[in-house]
């Protein structure tokens, strides 16, 4: 939660812990679930950290997602030509301690298929204002990944932020501005 200097220094000290959760944790809600226990003690009252944890089983095809708070990954599926955000529930870390946090944690799991697209973001993205104080949205996201679908996952990320410039017009970002695409191929 946050932005600017306090907000930075919570996601560096985050990175090890995830890290090492990531290889030992059973799946993504278990790994949200040991973050909580190790964060909730050892942060400011009045900050939170949001995640979202996703594995791919590349045998299955499918994708295993747990989210702590953070924004909804949005899955195109090429199949059908529909873009669809994944909502399980959570809530942020640090904001409730076990057992609350793990009984409020939910973990999906979603089929893929070649040419599905998966887009994790941080919220400077769909926050994005342009001139007219219009923000970038959702809405806007689901079309630009739509028009982009067919392109490898580098090619939509480009055009994704491409098409974010062109809304913002060369207004400023207000938030932190994170994107990860990844394509089944």
């Amino acid at each position: 939660s946050g932005k600017g200097i306090a907000a930075a220094l919570y996601a560096m000290k985050l990175q090890a812990p995830f890290e090492l959760l990531g290889k030992s944790a059973p799946g993504p809600k278990g790994m949200l679930v040991e973050m909580n226990d190790v964060i909730s003690e050892r942060i400011e009252r009045n900050y939170f950290i949001t995640a979202v944890v996703g594995v791919v089983d590349f045998q299955e095809r499918k994708l295993v997602l747990a989210r702590a708070g953070h924004n909804h990954p949005l899955h195109f599926c090429a199949r059908t030509g529909r873009a669809t955000w994944l909502n399980p529930n959570g809530v942020g870390i640090g904001m409730k301690t076990n057992p609350g946090f793990e009984g409020l944690l939910e973990e999906m799991r979603i089929p893929l298929e070649t040419g599905d697209v998966l887009v994790f973001y941080t919220d400077g993205i769909p926050e994005a204002m342009n001139p007219k104080s219009e923000p970038f949205g959702y809405k806007r996201l689901e079309g630009a990944l739509a028009a982009a679908s067919q392109l490898p996952a580098e090619g939509i990320k480009k055009e994704l932020l491409k098409s974010l410039e062109s809304f913002r017009q060369g207004e400023d970002f207000s938030d932190d501005v994170t994107l990860v695409v990844a394509k089944i191929i």
